[in-house]
């Protein structure tokens, strides 16, 4: 599965954020595909990876590699995107302030869905309208855009 490092412009696209220990992820990667509707998916995972080792001169160490849990997420989606046959994106960052907003704003997509008990991670989105979603995994919220 190929990891994106780099944020594209995606309008109209579906922007999923997945989380390290958030028992949500499962609701929030169904309802993604679910709601894409032909459009590419662009899963986040937010995770705090810590490296075992320290890196040795001219070294690239991506912590993702590190993320046990962000690899085991990614491959759930990766599986699921497959079955539903839909494009899709993964791109790992570490969880720190404004992460989601930033990659928001490049990425430009029509449908932010998130936990909603982590709502406070997108505190700088201005969504036009709020949807909140009862799913047999869990509850997840839209954060609907039109650009």
């Amino acid at each position: 599965m190929p990891l994106t490092h780099v944020e594209e412009h995606l309008p109209g696209s579906v922007l999923a954020v997945l989380q390290a220990d958030n028992t949500h992820n499962e609701a929030i990667i169904h309802s993604a595909i679910q709601n894409a509707h032909r459009k590419l998916v662009t899963f986040l995972y937010l995770g705090h990876a810590t490296t075992s080792q320290a890196p040795r001169l001219f070294e690239f160490h991506d912590p993702y590699y590190d993320d046990h849990q962000a690899r085991r997420t990614f491959g759930k989606a990766e599986h699921l995107a497959q079955q539903a046959k839909i494009a899709r994106r993964y791109v790992y960052r570490l969880q720190e302030p404004e992460a989601v907003e930033r990659i928001w704003r490049v990425v430009h997509p029509h449908d932010l869905v998130i936990s909603p008990e982590n709502t406070s991670l997108s505190e700088g989105i201005n969504p036009d309208r709020i949807r909140y979603e009862v799913t047999p995994d869990g509850n997840v919220a839209h954060f609907l855009k039109s650009w």
